[in-house]
């Protein structure tokens, strides 16, 4: 082999999986790989990508796997090569090839050399001109990039230095200090004023002008500030060029950390970093390495949530509003529909995603900033101090950090639950409930306190009904199980009843003292009308509440999380007689658990949404959502497209976990008093060719997403005009709304279809359909080390488009 002269591969930028070309030979495993992370090379794993030829004589190309492409995306490739120094040519006897072995040894060697000498250099990627250096003075590449030359003095840089700590902190009195103060009293002025008074219109405009008072007097106060902050800014730039740089690296975005001792170890001599102290954020400088200093201090997060505002205080929006729970509204629309709010418990405002309707010109005349914010409160100079983000509905300003953005208010159940010593979350459906195909058992241990039978969450031993004793909470893969399955692994039990756990230990309820007993008494492959009170199985799903209650008779079932419909779905059981069905059996439950137990709260009935068969026959699933739209007793837990599944109809061991734990969330809710949330469709309306499909949205933003949910044709819409599929050639969303615009304008009859018809690339579920449309909620569940995220995903719906034309 001989080698050409090496010509370097040009930085690239990440888009796809490739081929990203290598012009110049290479040897197998001599490729190296980087991406530039916030202008930091950070190495590829080699399992990141892959080099076709392995060895080349002439140019290749190096592949990315399709995750690295996706993690990586916009971001700077290196491609380099890393040929390994090595000498490995043996001479024969005679002693001229002796002379030319150890030639070659020597010139190895001294090449390793240089090599180690290169790597402990600063070096550039490119090539660069030489310079003549000057004493005393940093050198800096200059400013095409393609040399260096020479930079300010030591003494110049250190007076710069001094010009900017002047500066910087003149700018963090103001900043932090005399504006901070300015910011909370305007806005406790403008809150105050909000919730105290009667909400007239006059007393807004009064409210709006108490606000700008004050932000103008705070204004004033700081006005010397400001102008010596300037001033000594000017001195610096004026002394010296580099001053602003040395300013501008000076004065960070303190992180935040948990002490002091944490903060100085991080930071560098006159850095500053932050700590939360109780209720308030402490910044600090780094002095010396060994001393904080502090700067400045401010309200943190909980400040906000420590607020707490009167019911009675706020009468004309309380007057119009329609709901029940802590929620106290500043602003309603004529149909006592909440705008913003405060919740009274937690002190965080909540706001409709419809911004432009829930604030309107409030304080509009006097932004002066760009973008889509509209504000509520701003100060003399047009700074927003509250305000909304029009394109995603996020709260932004002064309080953005306590404020949540909704557009579905938490509302009380109808009737509360008494909790007891055991409290029972028992499954019942088919296969799905009991755990069929999951193919292993990942819930070994139990984090809490929660149980479930000594026969497992089955309570079967294999031949035998077994709930002779409670036993701590895990799973089990008994065989045959009690419906004569030999496949059940993990069932949704624990991962239901240990995230219930999590969630209420985060709302103040500590896991000892909220026992859950979880069990599931499905079987696989039935009907409804196999299970229901007629059916010959349904004593054994009384029978698990009997065996709890001989256990311990201070036991209450609180719900029951139905899994079922695929059966149904296979015999196409009509939407009215299914919708029927689970309506009775749910009633017949409560009975009958009131009757064993003595409890007087409901039995609630927490459903899934199936997935499988959608496409095909969709009046199970539509029922499933139908009920939990109009029945005081159903709550929506997930629809079922974005899990993992097996073979098409079962779900594998991380797949039942991550299910349970949506039932878990929603079963929190119910322990709390709280109606479950989900993201609820509630109208489709047309002008001309754009139908809009409002949402009841639990957190804003709506996103319409492509990297945790399968990509689906139109996001998983499908328009139809008289029964005809409409072209689509744009979806988007705005606030609580996605807006559909079709090619043309409908003629007849137009329904809006989601995750009904198409089918997410890489999925396998049988005739089913999925989406990419979920809200932001944050929550998640770690499954075998992996956090699996539990965005409320919408579920699958049709609505008929009402066309509008005041």
């Amino acid at each position: 082999m001989t080698v050409e002269s090496y010509a370097q591969a040009p930085a690239y930028t990440i888009s796809g999986v490739g081929p990203y070309p290598i012009p110049h030979p290479y040897l197998a495993g001599t490729i190296v790989a980087y991406v530039l992370i916030e202008d930091v090379p950070t190495q590829l794993d080699v399992a990141d990508f892959s080099i076709d030829p392995a060895t080349a004589v002439g140019q290749g190309n190096l592949l990315l796997t399709a995750a690295a492409a996706t993690t990586h995306d916009g971001q700077t490739l290196w491609i380099e090569r890393a040929t390994p120094l090595e000498q490995g040519w043996m001479a024969r006897d005679d002693g001229r090839e002796a002379g030319m072995e150890a030639q070659l040894d020597q010139d190895v060697m001294g090449a390793q050399e240089d090599r180690a000498q290169i790597n402990a250099a600063l070096r550039a990627r490119k090539p660069m001109a030489a310079f003549d250096p000057r004493p005393n003075r940093v050198p800096m590449v200059r400013a095409d990039g393609l040399g260096w030359e020479n930079g300010p003095t030591a003494d110049e840089v250190e007076a710069a230095q001094g010009y900017a700590e002047a500066a910087k902190a003149s700018a963090a009195r103001i900043d932090l200090g005399a504006l901070d103060a300015a910011v909370q009293a305007t806005t406790d002025d403008a809150l105050a004023t909000a919730a105290d008074r009667e909400q007239t219109g006059l007393d807004r405009q009064a409210a709006e002008s108490a606000a700008s008072t004050a932000a103008a007097d705070a204004n004033a106060q700081i006005a010397p500030n400001v102008a010596a902050a300037e001033a000594a800014e000017a001195a610096a730039v004026a002394a010296q060029g580099s001053a602003e740089s040395a300013r501008d690296a000076a004065t960070v975005n303190a992180e935040v950390y948990t002490d002091i001792a944490s903060g100085l170890a991080a930071t560098a001599d006159a850095e500053q970093f932050q700590v939360v102290t109780g209720d308030v954020i402490v910044r600090y400088r780094n002095d010396g390495g060994a001393t904080a200093t502090e700067v400045a201090r401010y309200p943190s997060a909980t400040y906000a949530q420590d607020t707490r505002f009167d019911l009675d205080e706020a009468r004309e929006p309380l007057a119009r509003y329609t709901g029940s729970d802590d929620l106290v509204p500043l602003f309603t629309d004529a149909s006592g529909r909440v705008l913003l709010g405060v919740n009274k418990q937690t002190g965080r405002l909540t706001t409709d995603g419809d911004v432009e309707r829930v604030l309107g010109g409030l304080s509009q005349a006097k932004y002066i900033g760009s973008g889509p914010v509209w504000p509520l409160v701003a100060d003399a100079s047009g700074r927003v101090l509250l305000g909304v983000n029009e394109m995603t509905g996020e709260v932004v300003g002064a309080l953005s950090g306590g404020i949540d953005a909704t557009s579905f208010s938490v509302e009380e159940l109808s009737a509360p639950v008494d909790a007891a010593e055991y409290n029972h979350l028992l499954f019942y459906g088919q296969s799905l409930s009991v755990g069929a195909a999951s193919g292993s058992v990942i819930s070994v241990s139990q984090p809490y306190s929660n149980v479930t039978f000594n026969g497992g969450p089955r309570a079967w031993d294999g031949a035998a009904f077994d709930f002779s004793a409670f036993k701590p909470l895990v799973e089990d893969a008994v065989s045959p199980a009690p419906d004569g399955g030999t496949n059940r692994q993990e069932t949704p039990c624990s991962g239901a009843a240990n995230f219930a756990s999590t969630v209420l230990a985060a709302d103040g309820i500590a896991p000892t003292d909220h026992v859950i007993l979880a069990s599931t008494a499905g079987h696989g492959s039935y009907r409804i009308d196999q299970l229901d009170k007629a059916s010959a199985w349904y004593p054994n799903l009384i029978a698990h509440v009997t065996g709890a209650q001989a256990l311990n008779s201070d036991h209450a079932v609180h719900a029951l999380c139905w899994m079922q419909g695929e059966n149904d779905i296979s015999v196409s059981t009509l939407y009215q007689t299914y919708y029927d069905a689970l309506e009775r059996l749910q009633a017949d439950v409560e009975t009958d658990v009131q009757s064993e137990t003595g409890q007087t709260s409901p039995v609630y009935c927490l459903t899934y949404q199936v997935s499988f068969g959608a496409a095909v026959h969709s009046d199970i699933a539509l029922a499933h959502l139908n009920l939990a739209q109009k029945s005081n007793r159903f709550f929506l837990s997930t629809p079922m497209y974005h899990f993992p599944y097996t073979a098409g109809v079962h779900l594998t061991a991380e797949g039942y976990k991550w299910a349970g734990a949506y039932f878990g969330r929603a079963y929190a809710e119910i322990v709390q008093g709280r109606k479950p949330r989900w993201l609820n469709p509630v109208s489709a309306t047309r002008r001309g060719a754009e139908i809009r499909v409002r949402f009841q949205v639990p957190t804003l933003p709506l996103v319409l997403d492509t990297t945790t949910l399968a990509v689906t044709t139109d996001y998983g819409f499908q328009v139809t005009d008289d029964g005809s599929p409409a072209a689509i050639s744009n979806i988007a969303v705005q606030g609580s709304d996605v807006v559909i615009t079709l090619a043309a304008a409908p003629s007849g009859t137009v329904t809006v279809r989601y995750a009904l018809d198409h089918l997410g690339a890489g999925l396998t579920i049988t005739n089913g359909a999925s989406g990419n449309l979920r809200d932001s909620t944050p929550d998640a569940i770690t499954i075998s080390g992996t956090p699996r995220p539990l965005y409320h995903v919408s579920p699958a719906f049709e609505l008929a488009a009402i066309t509008l034309g005041e």
